[in-house]
């Protein structure tokens, strides 16, 4: 059988098909095939998020992590560059090649402090500013027709439930190293990886 002939499998048959491989082997116990589901679902949906975001601003010059940093900016002014990292959940080297081309296209600015210069200060500029409020009303947009899906109860209990998990302090397992991760170490995980500025195509279900 060609690659071509193979049985296609739709998403809702892969969890069907994921969750009774669990309970035939018996590796996990149902709570943890539950959990694990859950990562599925939580990883496919960033990622459809993610792709979707990219090619809503690409267009406008910027990446979706380009948004992101004018967003952080725009809101909480001026601000550090490892704390731009820090609060935005990137990875530093996404966070510099972001900058980088926000900077060459004028829409904000890289100081280093008068008194320790190795503090990098990054601020939008009125360009900037500009750009990023009609880029703000285009992402709510588009937000709005992503989680339309749930009334305005669900998404509220939804955000609850995200920022519980999101915001706890745990033991980050690593190969050769387990350090803590939460507020202060964000900006060393590449956990919020940036997804390919691929269009986002309606999924087989």
């Amino acid at each position: 059988m060609t690659a071509s002939n193979l049985p296609q499998v739709s998403v809702r048959s892969f969890r069907d098909l994921i969750r009774q491989r669990h309970r035939d082997e018996k590796l996990i116990d149902v709570s943890s095939i539950d959990r694990s589901e859950l990562v599925f679902n939580l990883t496919r949906l960033m990622n459809r998020l993610g792709q979707d975001f990219e090619t809503l601003h690409r267009p406008y010059g910027w990446t979706w992590a380009g948004f992101r940093i004018m967003n952080l900016l725009w809101a909480v002014g001026a601000t550090e560059a490892r704390e731009v990292a820090r609060l935005s959940g990137a990875s530093r080297a996404t966070i510099w090649s972001a900058l980088k081309t926000l900077e060459r296209d004028g829409m904000v600015t890289r100081t280093r402090g008068e008194v320790d210069r190795r503090m990098m200060m990054i601020e939008l500029t009125t360009a900037g500013r500009g750009a990023i409020e009609d880029g703000i009303r285009r992402q709510a947009a588009l937000e709005e027709e992503w989680f339309g899906a749930l009334t305005p109860a669900d998404q509220r209990e939804l955000r609850r439930l995200l920022e519980v998990l999101s915001d706890q302090r745990r033991e980050a397992r690593r190969p050769d190293v387990a350090v803590s991760v939460g507020e202060t170490s964000h900006d060393e995980s590449s956990h919020a990886a940036e997804p390919p500025s691929t269009a986002n195509s309606a999924p087989e279900m």
